[in-house]
């Protein structure tokens, strides 16, 4: 017997799969929130790489090549009120508390904007700049890179020392110029987490009705009860669950 609302469904159900892994494959800049701030690393070109702090006014937000503080790159990002121009600073720390060392200088180009609320804060550095001195992080294609972060929405000046938000993450860069949190290609997505919402929706319930159109045409009996509504309603729960925290 054939049933052609049954292949135009599986039709439906392969082309939206397909969309859900090319809008995941679209996006290469990564964008994650940190503390309270948000940043957004994307590629320019084949060598230098671009990172945007979104930080709250009145507040400083840093980060860590290499992961912790003493004998690393630190870029401190001071967003100052009305009165004051936001500003990006790179560090290197000499120490676990007074990372004062301005040297190197590894920052390309910066450039600052701000609203009544947050300061939009970037700045362009090489992949792998020139350090004779070995201080400098290098950022390898394909190397997983670890990194912390740091913030203080108490004071907009920046000490070295009080923070009261921090921890660890990683990046990596692949050859193509995707950039991934952590080393797990666990992508960040924007307009792409949508299409992947409504895709990923869509194949669930076109997967349920085909499966239900199935056990009817086979004549089995659905037994409807509690039972089976409390297990429907925990499978969906915990599904949900852990899509939310993999996603």
């Amino acid at each position: 017997m054939q049933y052609p609302n049954l292949r135009a469904l599986l039709l439906a159900t392969q082309l939206l799969g397909f969309v859900n892994h090319i809008s995941a494959a679209d996006s290469k800049a990564l964008t994650v929130s940190l503390g309270n701030s948000q940043l957004t690393m994307e590629m320019s070109g084949q060598s230098e790489i671009i990172f945007t702090a979104e930080v709250p006014m009145k507040t400083w937000f840093g980060i860590s090549f290499g992961g912790g503080m003493e004998g690393k790159n630190l870029m401190i990002f001071q967003s100052f009120d009305d009165e004051n121009e936001p500003v990006v600073q790179s560090f290197y720390s000499t120490e676990t508390w007074t990372p004062y060392d301005k040297e190197p200088q590894f920052i390309l180009n910066s450039k600052v904007t701000k609203n009544d609320k947050t300061s939009t804060i970037s700045f362009t550095r090489k992949l792998a700049p020139d350090d004779p001195n070995g201080k400098t992080i290098q950022i390898k294609q394909g190397t997983e890179i670890k990194m912390s972060f740091a913030s203080n929405s108490n004071t907009r000046e920046y000490d070295g020392k009080k923070h009261n938000k921090a921890g660890d993450w990683s990046f990596t860069v692949l050859d193509d110029g995707t950039i991934l949190y952590g080393g797990y290609l666990k992508v960040f997505w924007k307009v792409n987490k949508v299409v992947h919402i409504i895709s990923g929706t869509s194949i669930l319930i076109i997967t349920m009705t085909m499966g239900l159109l199935a056990i009817k045409k086979s004549g089995w009996i659905i037994e409807i009860g509690w039972h089976h509504i409390m297990g429907f309603i925990t499978l969906l729960a915990v599904d949900g669950t852990l899509a939310l925290y993999l996603r």
